[in-house]
């Protein structure tokens, strides 16, 4: 793999959850999906019982990493990515529900 020969089946994205609402690092609870090129965070704000601190507002962040390799331009708004972040938000939940990552105790979990 490190001289570039993948295997057929190599997963395209990898998907993550940072359940320490607030806790450590200022960062509210999210999950995102990554890919070669692009990243999809969806910041839910809720500390499902893992921490004490109060919900923040939910927000979404997008970056393509060609153009933004460090990340310094959050695209979510921009509409020349709609199609790139529909599709990510599908494979999202698609990672989400494949990774058995249910949020069904979790009433103020809000979808998306």
């Amino acid at each position: 793999m490190l001289k570039g020969n993948l295997p057929t089946d190599w997963r395209e994205a990898i998907y993550y959850r940072y359940w320490q609402h607030i806790l450590h690092r200022d960062v509210a609870a999210h999950l995102g999906i990554r890919t070669k090129t692009q990243k999809l965070i969806y910041y839910y704000g809720q500390p499902l019982g893992m921490t004490s601190y109060e919900a923040t507002k939910p927000e979404w962040e997008f970056f393509n990493l060609v153009r933004d390799p460090k990340e310094m331009r959050n695209a979510y708004a921009d509409p020349q990515y709609k199609l790139q972040i529909d599709s990510l938000t599908q494979q999202l939940r698609e990672l989400k529900a494949y990774f058995g990552d249910s949020d069904e105790n979790f009433p103020e979990m809000p979808t998306f």
